[in-house]
């Protein structure tokens, strides 16, 4: 899976100064493009073999020779030779911003490979040092590997949630997902005493990532699993929504009926402007009105309020009230 864009990088060498290897031999110019476009096809060892035959020194771009070639051996899981890249960076160029985003490519690498001592020397160089999503969620799944370093643990699976949740389409934030499932396979998640609120969150950014099924399920487990409280309430909410989105009309309602009726006041509203727009979704477009206005009207919190004169101005303007609908507007 891709991790960086290599091509997003032309337009930073172009703009900066003295950067863009205008004067430089024709072989050595081209050397540095097919590594380049070696890269962006992540075919990492004849990337380095491009960059290897690149004489730093004599090159502009110098530290980005180094960098790239330290990024492909580390992205071909060839550790030792990114360290050894990584220390030929720092010793040519003690000076370039490009020293902590090898440090860290070294770092996920050891991290991916559970090498929790490599991992943790590197991000010592590297944390808090790079930018992007993708490295950030590289970042998270790192520091979640290291938590993980006298046995899997809650605190850990706090951190991968954290990552997963995130960045979720991102490649570490993968990784953390793909290890949080596993404690749950394992049923470590059940073992430990992990909140109502840490499953919801987990199902959310499952549903998020493609997984409906997944969501449900850790949903239904939380329904069986944990007693009343405005946090489990909190999850009835996000799962009756859950079906609204997955268009369980039916469900949705049965949920809420079920589930919330004996729910504190404060939640009250909030059931209401759910319910609503379940029956929005089931095609009820008058009751939906008739209880978006009522909540509106009523003594729901101000957001609220205005979500539900919001959505009533829409079904108004559905049914070609322009009137009503900009009144409500």
């Amino acid at each position: 899976m891709k991790r960086f864009p290599i091509l997003c990088l032309l337009p930073f060498l172009v703009l900066l100064p003295g950067l863009l290897p205008a004067a430089e031999t024709p072989s050595h110019d081209a050397a540095f493009r097919e590594g380049w476009s070696l890269l962006e096809k992540e075919r990492y060892a004849e990337a380095r073999g491009a960059f290897a035959g690149i004489p730093a020194k004599e090159f502009d771009l110098g530290d980005y020779v180094v960098y790239f070639e330290g990024m492909a051996a580390a992205r071909e899981g060839k550790r030792a030779e990114a360290s050894e890249a990584a220390g030929r960076l720092a010793a040519l160029y003690p000076h370039s911003p490009l020293i902590p985003y090898l440090q860290h490519e070294i770092a996920f690498a050891a991290a991916v490979d559970n090498d929790a001592a490599a991992a943790r020397q590197a991000f010592g160089a590297s944390r808090g040092k790079v930018a992007g999503s993708g490295r950030k969620s590289e970042e998270g799944y790192i520091a979640a590997v290291l938590a993980e370093e006298g046995g899997a643990t809650p605190a850990a699976a706090e951190l991968h949630l954290e990552n997963f949740a995130s960045y979720t389409a991102q490649e570490g934030a993968i990784l953390s997902y793909e290890r949080l499932w596993l404690f749950r396979k394992d049923g470590r998640l059940a073992e430990w005493d992990l909140p109502v609120g840490f499953f919801a969150k987990l199902a959310r950014a499952v549903n998020r990532a493609g997984d409906p099924e997944r969501a449900r399920a850790l949903y239904e487990e939380s329904l069986r699993k944990f007693p009343p409280s405005d946090d489990y309430y909190a999850m009835v909410l996000d799962y009756a929504e859950f079906h609204r989105k997955e268009g369980e009309t039916a469900e949705a309602m049965a949920l809420l009926r079920k589930q919330l009726a004996d729910a504190p006041p404060h939640f009250q509203s909030e059931v209401r402007f759910l319910r609503a727009r379940v029956e929005w979704k089931a095609g009820r477009l008058a009751e939906a009105k008739k209880e978006f206005l009522e909540i509106a009207a009523g003594s729901a919190r101000s957001g609220t309020a205005d979500r539900a004169r919001y959505l009533a101005a829409w079904i108004a303007e559905d049914e070609g009230d322009v009137a009503g609908a900009t009144e409500l507007f």
